[in-house]
């Protein structure tokens, strides 16, 4: 077997992108985060990353690296929330960049992680069905949600 092609559909390089915008470029950040759901990142560091900079945005209506750093620098959990996103080192790898993209395409960002999100699913789905462990009723309701969009937009 070949470890590349077992892969899920994702881009890792596009979710650091789209989360350097959330985080560092204000322009269209309320864009990204509406149109956006945790499930939509492949990499569960970019999910929490993702979820914190959400939950910031919406709690003190801002967000920078600072804010994000502070906040979970100073969870009372542990550092936990940290380590989900990777850690200090791999936050401050994000958001120092040398190669990121425009916000101005977030609209293209959003409908390409959309689709590689979209394509998952249908490979998780087909698998389960394929695997032939699945009650009659459950497989018309797999069958369903194959035949509908992942995320309206």
């Amino acid at each position: 077997m070949n470890q590349l092609t077992d892969l899920p559909p994702q881009n890792l390089e596009l979710e650091k992108t789209i989360l350097h915008c959330i985080i560092q470029r204000h322009e269209r950040r309320a864009f990204f985060l509406a149109n956006l759901e945790p499930e939509h990142f492949y990499d569960l560091r970019h999910q929490a990353l993702f979820t914190v900079a959400r939950l910031i945005h919406d709690r003190e209506a801002a967000l920078d690296q600072d804010i994000l750093a502070t906040d979970l620098l100073k969870d009372g959990s542990q550092g936990q929330r940290l380590r989900q996103c990777g850690g200090v080192e791999y936050l401050y790898e994000i958001l120092g960049r040398d190669h990121f993209g425009s916000p101005h395409h977030g609209r293209i960002y959003i409908r390409d992680l959309r689709e590689l999100a979209q394509r998952r699913r249908d490979r998780q789905i087909g698998e389960r069905l394929a695997g032939g462990q699945v009650l009659e009723d459950e497989r018309q309701a797999l069958l369903e949600e194959l035949c509908r969009p992942a995320w309206d937009g």
